[in-house]
């Protein structure tokens, strides 16, 4: 995972968010592949005066670091993908927020069938505490509802490779020599096959939740008028 920017306009710097996959001919012939991040935290990447009304403006009257902050955010991608590379097996590209969302993870697969789910996060972002675990346990679910393994890489999280039902297959182990300061970890696994997914779980979405979410609500509706 990186930061990149693009020229446009009149040499404006756009900046994304973003995957890049290299190969040893980086030096030579650039990325092999790219995927920018399009579900953008709000006032993370996402700048406030893209998000609110006359943000712009507002943000005028902002102390100067926070001017920063509101004006200059990422630039989304264009939408889910599947990344195709030569002689790496094609796969689902998530970045850190991504990973809450189960849509988009179907959306990709049903767009071109991936055969794993790479996800890259900076769980920095949560400090101390529940955080890191919790973002964790959520990305699993990503395997889980897809079935598709997945290897998932942390800057101060879980980097871990997970089979199609979720189970924790490997977890990076901390370097002993790491240099000083820094808490690097490493790990080297086979992938697991993809899970069987039956038709309804790759087709059906969200369904399942709403229906659930439903009869709940009636649940609760019906208990109420009582």
């Amino acid at each position: 995972g990186t930061t990149r920017y693009q020229l446009e306009g009149q040499n404006e710097r756009v900046y994304f968010n973003s995957m890049v996959v290299l190969d040893e001919n980086v030096s030579r012939s650039g990325a092999v592949a790219l995927y920018d991040k399009f579900r953008l935290v709000p006032f993370g990447e996402l700048a406030a005066a893209q998000i609110i009304p006359f943000g712009q403006s507002i943000s005028d009257y902002l102390p100067g670091a926070m001017q920063q902050l509101a004006r200059n955010g990422f630039q989304p991608g264009t939408g889910p993908a599947v990344i195709f590379a030569d002689n790496v097996p094609p796969f689902v590209a998530l970045i850190c927020y991504e990973g809450l969302y189960p849509e988009i993870t179907r959306a990709a697969n049903l767009a071109a069938r991936a055969d794993w789910i790479v996800l890259v996060s900076n769980d920095a972002w949560f400090g101390g505490g529940m955080g890191p675990a919790q973002h964790y346990a959520q990305n699993r679910y990503r395997a889980i509802e897809s079935g598709l393994p997945m290897a998932r890489v942390a800057s101060r999280g879980a980097s871990a490779i997970i089979d199609g039902y979720g189970r924790e297959v490997l977890r990076a182990s901390p370097v002993q020599d790491a240099p000083s300061g820094w808490s690097t970890t490493f790990g080297r696994g086979k992938l697991p096959a993809p899970a069987k997914v039956t038709l309804f779980q790759s087709r059906a979405g969200v369904v399942l939740f709403w229906l659930t979410l439903a009869g709940f609500v009636g649940l609760a509706f019906a208990t109420w008028r009582r």
